[in-house]
Parts: structure tokens; sequence; C-alpha cells
């Protein structure tokens, strides 16, 4: 009777964990979290925030810290999809130059036309910090999502206060990351810490279980 009782809560566990979900989250830097420890990485802490609502759920980082061609996580982004994946978080990469808006735009429309017509929900995410609510960039944005029954965050960076304890220099994070290339010259660019990554996890929640709920995604 034992043996059998044990045999039913094997079966019971392993059915709760092959029932789970993946939400891929792919970008670059940002959505990395560049320059935080692994294990405090923004997809961790969504993840975790989740489960502790009770929803099983595998967050997947698809972040390319160093990637700068867009091509690349086009390509990878594509070959990391699976019938798990349910719901994309996708982080257009910035830049400035190397990615001018007219480029990201190509590629966030590329994502939403692919996700919509695999069945996957997706939520865009974008990499300006300060972003004004009246930007042309946004307004285009907002088009292709609505055009693709996607969801359109915003800025990564919203709601996320000018605390330092969510945002470091990079000179500093330079100076302690073992694999930056000793001949890189620090520019006065901040990235999110620790700190950051969870708060934007927290701030990314909401919609999220909006989506899950609205898609009826399990």
């Amino acid at each position: 009777m034992l043996k059998l009782l044990i045999s039913f809560c094997c079966l019971g566990f392993l059915s709760l964990s092959t029932s789970a979900f993946e939400i891929y989250a792919t970008g670059s830097g940002v959505e990395d979290c560049k320059f935080v420890p692994s294990q405090q990485k923004f997809t961790a802490d969504l993840q975790q925030l989740l489960i502790d609502q009770g929803t099983n759920v595998t967050v997947v980082n698809g972040g390319t810290r160093q990637e700068k061609n867009l091509e690349f996580i086009w390509r990878n982004f594509k070959l990391d999809m699976n019938s798990n994946v349910k719901l994309v978080i996708y982080v257009s990469p910035g830049g400035g130059y190397k990615h001018p808006q007219w480029m990201q735009l190509e590629y966030i429309e590329k994502v939403l036309a692919y996700t919509q017509n695999n069945g996957i929900a997706t939520i865009i995410v974008l990499p300006i910090r300060k972003l004004d609510p009246n930007d042309d960039f946004l307004k285009k944005t907002d088009a292709l999502t609505n055009k693709y029954s996607g969801y359109d965050y915003g800025s990564y960076a919203k709601n996320i206060s000018e605390d330092p304890e969510n945002w470091v220099y990079r000179y500093t994070a330079l100076m302690n990351d073992t694999f930056a290339p000793s001949r890189q010259r620090p520019k006065n660019k901040e990235f999110l810490t620790a700190r950051g990554c969870y708060i934007w996890a927290e701030n990314m929640l909401p919609l999220v279980l909006r989506v899950i709920k609205e898609r009826n995604i399990q």
C-alpha cells in the first residue's frame, strides 16, 4: 500500500513537472541583465514571482549579452521556439546607431508575425530607458503590437526609480566583470543592478499574469 501511494505521488509530481509551460524572454544586454550574477537575472526573478502566484512555468533566458547582430538574435529565436513556449517577451536591442529605430521596428514586426502565426502570445519591451509617452517610436510599436495582437509593455525601465541601488554605471560594472575585455574603455552608461532587475520583474508580473489569463495559457 505504501509503495502504491509513493507511486501515485511520483506520478503526480511528474505530471506537474511536465505540465509547466515556457516563457521565452530574448534580447541582448538589457534582457540578460548584463553585469548581474546569473542567479539574479530578470528571468529568474520573474519565474519565481510567477511560481509564488501558483503558476507552474519556466522562464527561459534567451538573452545574448554581447550580441549586436539582430539577424543572429532572430535566427536563435526561431531555433529556440518549441511546443512548450506559450509566451514570448521580446526586448528589442538598443544600441543607438547600431540598431536604429527603423531596424528595431523591422525585427519587432518579424517576431510578432512569427509568433502570431504560431499562436504564441508576445510582449514587446523597448530598450530605451527614458521614453516619452508621445514618442513616435512608441506609437509605431503600439501600431505593430495591435496589428499582430501582441502586448506593448513600453520601456523596460519604466517605474524603476533613479535610486543608485537600482542602477550601476558601466565603469563600475566593468571593473567587477571578469568577462569584460581588458582593452574595453568604459563609458558613462548605466545598467540595472540585481535589485533593479527584480523591480523590473515585479513591474512586468501583472501584465504577464493578464496575458496568461486572457490567452488561457496553461
